[in-house]
């Protein structure tokens, strides 16, 4: 489809949006909130629908989350004198309960109405932002339903659920009650917020923080879904089940083959050969995650603002083909789509996939087993990086495992893949150190994406806001 006005600037200037959690407008005020982004030339910004009261230490969620283990990653711009909280969070509108009674699922029970956290705050930075000529987003999170049942997770080829911890709990994307949850969500989000131009539909995807996760769903709602699509799911699951087996029997051998294979046509094509039916997983997941899509779209075409448009954020290359995240099909759906460039996971991930293949198959070489990893996820060998427990959410100061050339090439394959159908804006994430946000920007600025996303306020200091300002044209 084309991207509507906003997602595609007319203007000399690409587009640039900034996302920003409501406690940050708690904090220093909307007008201040403002006016940074004003100060950077943003053309956007991205709110939670939701409002956050501070908590003791240990009570309500982490802020910035942890990401499994992040526990070094903390925020510059502070919160009542603090790098990192935690939060209670509650709705900052009234919901609609009629609206969810399609399924099980509630909307949860508490509405922002405290003094620290005010329900209008997140409608009057709306209304405030629009006055300014920012168009305004709001993200939505639709497979997290409050009070999520076990029986609703994902399901792996093991027959296991995700374990914990995890950086999100999902329910299935093909689980009746789960879609039920989310077209009442960003109905009721619509018909709450009438100034909005935009929803951004985040975490809609099939999970891919760690290697159980790569072989869900399969569920009978999953199992359906294949069966309607003419998929041949006992191959498919006869496939994932044996790969899933054959990764507990490793060799130094079998770690070559699969080296070769990431850059070898021929050696793809060998092992994909031996195991046919992960190919047909591969298109179920897409095929899932599209649905999913059109779905979302149906929602806003028949609310009272069908023009308001429709941003996928997920994974990135590599990862977006095993998540479902498939950025071809999502582009005729949605007016832009968002892929996440989240370097400081890039550094996590290989420990989080090694550990485990470790764990199954501890005669193996860890050197060998890190370079298989690197190279199947298009990330650098660094010298510090030795061993798997090398492998950590970085500290602030500390530099982030990807060279711009790997930048590249995910966005040349992103390019590629949405060949103009919507407009394509990355997520630059700003956690980090500043020599590395001005070279993620350089590089992003050199593209041919039609603009960018930045996660998030909390980490934009004076001094990256000032970057942020000078780079971005």
């Amino acid at each position: 489809m084309t991207p509507s006005n906003g997602y595609r600037t007319v203007s000399d200037r690409r587009f640039l949006g900034v996302v920003v959690p409501s406690v940050f407008l708690q904090e220093e005020g909307i007008d201040a909130v403002l006016d940074a982004l004003e100060s950077v030339q943003a053309s956007a910004v991205c709110l939670s629908p939701t409002t956050s009261v501070v908590q003791a230490e240990g009570e309500g969620v982490r802020f910035p989350d942890l990401h499994v283990d992040g526990h070094q990653r903390v925020l510059e711009r502070r919160i009542a004198g603090r790098d990192q909280l935690y939060l209670v969070s509650s709705l900052a509108y009234t919901p609609e309960a009629a609206l969810y009674r399609a399924g099980p699922y509630m909307p949860p029970s508490g509405v922002s109405s405290s003094e620290a956290a005010p329900q209008s705050i997140v409608h009057d930075a709306a209304t405030s932002a629009r006055a300014r000529g920012m168009t305004v987003h709001l993200q939505l999170n639709p497979l997290m339903p409050p009070g999520l049942r076990t029986e609703d997770l994902p399901v792996a080829v093991d027959e296991s659920h995700p374990r914990a911890p995890q950086v999100a709990r999902l329910g299935c994307i093909n689980n009746p009650d789960v879609n039920a949850y989310a077209a009442a969500l960003a109905a009721d989000t619509l018909r709450a917020f009438d100034m909005l131009d935009g929803l951004v539909i985040d975490w809609a995807e099939f999970p891919a923080y760690r290697l159980d996760e790569l072989t869900t769903c399969f569920c009978a709602h999953c199992a359906e879904t294949a069966r309607v699509a003419g998929i041949d799911w006992p191959r498919v699951k006869g496939d994932v089940h044996a790969v899933w087996d054959r990764l507990h029997t490793l060799s130094s051998h079998d770690l070559a083959r699969v080296r070769r294979a990431v850059g070898s046509a021929s050696g793809l094509l060998e092992l994909l050969a031996l195991y046919p039916g992960l190919v047909d997983f591969v298109r179920f997941k897409a095929l899932s995650v599209e649905a999913f899509f059109q779905s979302m779209a149906r929602v806003v075409r028949s609310s009272a603002r069908p023009s308001v448009g429709l941003t996928a954020r997920g994974w990135a290359p590599p990862w977006n083909r095993v998540s479902g995240f498939d950025v071809r099909r999502l582009a005729q759906i949605c007016d832009a789509v968002a892929p996440k460039l989240f370097s400081f996971d890039y550094a996590a991930i290989p420990r989080w996939y090694g550990q485990p293949l470790r764990e199954w198959n501890p005669a193996l070489p860890e050197d060998e087993l890190i370079r298989t990893l690197l190279a199947c996820m298009d990330l650098i060998e660094t010298p510090s990086r030795t061993v798997l427990e090398d492998f950590q959410i970085p500290r602030p100061d500390e530099k982030h495992p990807v060279d711009s050339a790997a930048y590249r090439r995910r966005i040349a394959e992103l390019l590629d893949q949405v060949s103009g159908r919507s407009a394509c804006h990355p997520i630059a994430h700003a956690y980090g150190p500043l020599h590395d946000w001005e070279e993620t920007l350089r590089t992003l600025a050199r593209t041919d994406v039609d603009g960018i996303w930045v996660q998030m306020y909390g980490y934009l200091g004076d001094e990256k806001l000032r970057v942020l300002a000078d780079t971005w044209k």
